[in-house]
């Protein structure tokens, strides 16, 4: 008879990661807004994480990236597209966020980094 040591027999299988298995409740989605000196370039709310731009800057703007209480500025030039607003939006969120971009369209989520776990 070999023994297996890395997984568990079929029939206990589901005991053995109902007794390994930790279920935590997922992170609450962070509130994303943004504040913009601009008003040619469109902001739309995609949802409480992410936001879509459309069109180009019309004039030199700063926008300011809201995110659960942590606040960055960005300063965009005149004429930059809803794609580069995006990029230039996703590297500027606080550290403790980590963001996506598709597009025009941002997403942004809480990162580990700062989550203590008790043992």
């Amino acid at each position: 008879m070999e023994l297996d040591l890395v997984s568990p027999p079929a029939v206990d299988r589901a005991a053995w990661v109902a007794e390994h298995s930790v279920l935590a409740p997922p992170a609450a989605l962070p509130q994303l807004r943004i504040l913009s000196t601009d008003t040619a370039q469109r902001i739309y709310s995609m949802g409480p994480n992410a936001i879509a731009f459309l069109g180009a800057t019309g004039a030199d703007a700063l926008l300011t990236v809201l995110i659960d209480g942590a606040r960055a500025t960005v300063r965009i030039a005149k004429g930059t597209s809803a794609e580069q607003t995006a990029s230039r939006v996703a590297l500027a969120v606080p550290s403790r966020f980590a963001a996506e971009v598709m597009g025009n369209v941002v997403t942004v989520w809480k990162t580990t980094e700062d989550v203590e776990i008790a043992a």
